[in-house]
Protein backbone atom coordinates (compact mmCIF):
# COMPACT_ATOMS: atom_id res chain seq x y z
CA UNK A 1 0.00 0.00 0.00
CA UNK A 2 2.93 2.38 0.47
CA UNK A 3 3.17 2.87 -3.29
CA UNK A 4 -0.36 4.17 -3.89
CA UNK A 5 -2.22 4.52 -0.64
CA UNK A 6 -4.22 5.55 0.97
CA UNK A 7 -6.34 6.11 -2.14
CA UNK A 8 -9.61 8.03 -2.57
CA UNK A 9 -12.05 7.47 -5.41
CA UNK A 10 -14.24 10.61 -5.41
CA UNK A 11 -17.44 11.04 -7.40
CA UNK A 12 -18.53 14.63 -8.02
CA UNK A 13 -21.74 16.13 -9.31
CA UNK A 14 -25.25 17.33 -8.63
CA UNK A 15 -27.66 14.40 -8.86
CA UNK A 16 -30.58 16.83 -9.32
CA UNK A 17 -29.24 18.00 -12.70
CA UNK A 18 -29.41 14.86 -14.81
CA UNK A 19 -26.04 13.81 -16.20
CA UNK A 20 -24.26 16.35 -13.98
CA UNK A 21 -24.53 13.76 -11.19
CA UNK A 22 -22.57 11.14 -13.12
CA UNK A 23 -19.60 11.01 -10.72
CA UNK A 24 -21.83 10.45 -7.69
CA UNK A 25 -23.87 7.78 -9.49
CA UNK A 26 -20.68 6.03 -10.61
CA UNK A 27 -19.25 5.93 -7.06
CA UNK A 28 -22.56 4.56 -5.77
CA UNK A 29 -22.42 1.88 -8.46
CA UNK A 30 -18.89 0.88 -7.43
CA UNK A 31 -19.90 0.73 -3.75
CA UNK A 32 -22.90 -1.44 -4.53
CA UNK A 33 -21.17 -3.86 -6.90
CA UNK A 34 -17.59 -4.23 -5.64
CA UNK A 35 -15.42 -4.64 -2.57
CA UNK A 36 -12.19 -2.66 -2.54
CA UNK A 37 -9.11 -3.48 -0.48
CA UNK A 38 -8.36 -1.71 2.78
CA UNK A 39 -6.87 1.71 2.14
CA UNK A 40 -9.19 2.47 -0.79
CA UNK A 41 -12.08 4.80 0.11
CA UNK A 42 -15.04 5.53 -2.17
CA UNK A 43 -16.34 9.03 -1.49
CA UNK A 44 -19.54 10.74 -2.62
CA UNK A 45 -18.17 14.24 -3.11
CA UNK A 46 -21.45 15.74 -4.35
CA UNK A 47 -20.92 19.43 -5.13
CA UNK A 48 -17.85 19.71 -2.92
CA UNK A 49 -16.20 22.65 -4.68
CA UNK A 50 -13.51 24.00 -2.38
CA UNK A 51 -14.69 21.46 0.21
CA UNK A 52 -12.85 18.90 -1.91
CA UNK A 53 -9.68 20.04 -0.17
CA UNK A 54 -10.94 18.51 3.08
CA UNK A 55 -12.17 15.34 1.35
CA UNK A 56 -8.77 14.56 -0.17
CA UNK A 57 -6.65 15.56 2.82
CA UNK A 58 -4.35 12.70 3.84
CA UNK A 59 -4.68 10.65 0.64
CA UNK A 60 -1.57 9.77 -1.33
CA UNK A 61 -3.58 9.04 -4.49
CA UNK A 62 -6.86 10.66 -5.58
CA UNK A 63 -9.02 9.73 -8.56
CA UNK A 64 -12.01 11.94 -9.42
CA UNK A 65 -15.09 11.11 -11.51
CA UNK A 66 -17.07 13.95 -13.07
CA UNK A 67 -18.52 15.32 -16.32
CA UNK A 68 -16.79 17.56 -18.83
CA UNK A 69 -18.37 19.80 -21.47
CA UNK A 70 -16.61 19.00 -24.70
CA UNK A 71 -17.61 18.71 -28.34
CA UNK A 72 -17.75 14.94 -28.39
CA UNK A 73 -20.50 12.34 -28.29
CA UNK A 74 -22.23 11.92 -24.91
CA UNK A 75 -20.55 9.19 -22.90
CA UNK A 76 -17.07 9.87 -24.32
CA UNK A 77 -14.53 9.25 -21.58
CA UNK A 78 -11.49 11.45 -20.98
CA UNK A 79 -8.66 10.80 -18.55
CA UNK A 80 -7.11 13.99 -17.23
CA UNK A 81 -4.02 14.40 -15.09
CA UNK A 82 -3.59 17.32 -12.70
CA UNK A 83 -1.94 19.65 -15.25
CA UNK A 84 -4.62 19.02 -17.87
CA UNK A 85 -7.45 19.64 -15.41
CA UNK A 86 -5.91 22.84 -14.09
CA UNK A 87 -5.50 24.14 -17.65
CA UNK A 88 -9.08 23.48 -18.77
CA UNK A 89 -10.93 26.65 -19.74
CA UNK A 90 -13.84 27.39 -17.42
CA UNK A 91 -16.22 27.00 -20.36
CA UNK A 92 -15.35 23.29 -20.45
CA UNK A 93 -16.68 22.80 -16.96
CA UNK A 94 -20.21 21.55 -16.56
CA UNK A 95 -21.12 23.48 -13.44
CA UNK A 96 -20.01 25.93 -10.82
CA UNK A 97 -18.89 23.21 -8.40
CA UNK A 98 -16.04 22.33 -10.75
CA UNK A 99 -14.61 25.83 -10.63
CA UNK A 100 -14.19 25.23 -6.89
CA UNK A 101 -12.69 21.85 -7.69
CA UNK A 102 -9.99 23.44 -9.86
CA UNK A 103 -9.26 25.90 -7.04
CA UNK A 104 -9.19 23.13 -4.42
CA UNK A 105 -6.82 21.03 -6.51
CA UNK A 106 -4.52 23.99 -7.09
CA UNK A 107 -4.45 24.70 -3.35
CA UNK A 108 -3.86 21.03 -2.56
CA UNK A 109 -1.04 20.84 -5.09
CA UNK A 110 0.85 23.70 -3.50
CA UNK A 111 0.27 22.65 0.09
CA UNK A 112 1.08 19.64 2.20
CA UNK A 113 -2.45 18.20 1.86
CA UNK A 114 -2.26 17.50 -1.86
CA UNK A 115 -2.06 13.96 -3.19
CA UNK A 116 1.16 12.73 -4.77
CA UNK A 117 -0.80 11.08 -7.57
CA UNK A 118 -3.96 12.50 -9.09
CA UNK A 119 -6.11 12.02 -12.15
CA UNK A 120 -9.72 12.39 -13.18
CA UNK A 121 -12.06 10.44 -15.39
CA UNK A 122 -14.42 12.86 -17.11
CA UNK A 123 -17.42 11.85 -19.19
CA UNK A 124 -19.19 14.06 -21.73
CA UNK A 125 -22.80 14.60 -20.60
CA UNK A 126 -25.92 14.64 -22.77
CA UNK A 127 -28.48 16.38 -20.55
CA UNK A 128 -27.79 18.79 -17.68
CA UNK A 129 -31.37 19.91 -17.19
CA UNK A 130 -33.11 19.54 -13.81
CA UNK A 131 -34.12 15.97 -13.13
CA UNK A 132 -32.98 12.87 -11.32
CA UNK A 133 -31.22 10.10 -13.21
CA UNK A 134 -28.76 9.72 -16.04
CA UNK A 135 -29.26 9.67 -19.79
CA UNK A 136 -28.98 6.28 -21.49
CA UNK A 137 -25.61 7.33 -22.95
CA UNK A 138 -24.11 7.99 -19.53
CA UNK A 139 -25.59 4.82 -18.00
CA UNK A 140 -23.93 2.95 -20.87
CA UNK A 141 -20.60 4.65 -20.06
CA UNK A 142 -20.44 2.88 -16.66
CA UNK A 143 -19.05 -0.40 -18.01
CA UNK A 144 -16.26 1.03 -20.24
CA UNK A 145 -15.29 3.48 -17.49
CA UNK A 146 -15.28 0.70 -14.92
CA UNK A 147 -13.05 -1.41 -17.19
CA UNK A 148 -10.66 1.49 -17.73
CA UNK A 149 -10.56 2.25 -13.99
CA UNK A 150 -9.90 -1.39 -13.06
CA UNK A 151 -7.13 -1.63 -15.67
CA UNK A 152 -5.51 1.48 -14.20
CA UNK A 153 -5.98 0.22 -10.63
CA UNK A 154 -4.23 -3.04 -11.55
CA UNK A 155 -1.11 -1.02 -12.41
CA UNK A 156 -1.20 0.08 -8.75
CA UNK A 157 -1.71 -3.50 -7.54
CA UNK A 158 -5.37 -2.90 -6.60
CA UNK A 159 -7.89 -5.61 -7.49
CA UNK A 160 -11.54 -4.87 -6.59
CA UNK A 161 -13.69 -7.95 -6.10
CA UNK A 162 -17.29 -8.46 -7.20
CA UNK A 163 -19.86 -8.20 -4.41
CA UNK A 164 -20.55 -4.94 -2.58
Amino acid sequence: MDVWGPLALVGLGNILLGDEGFGVHFIRHLKQEFCFPEGVDLIDGGCAGLGLLNLIRGYKTVILFDVLLKKAPPGTIYVLEMDALENLPSSSLASAHQIGVKDALALARFSSVGPEKFWAYAVVPKDLSPGVGLSAELREAFFPLQERLFTDLKTLGIYPEKGG
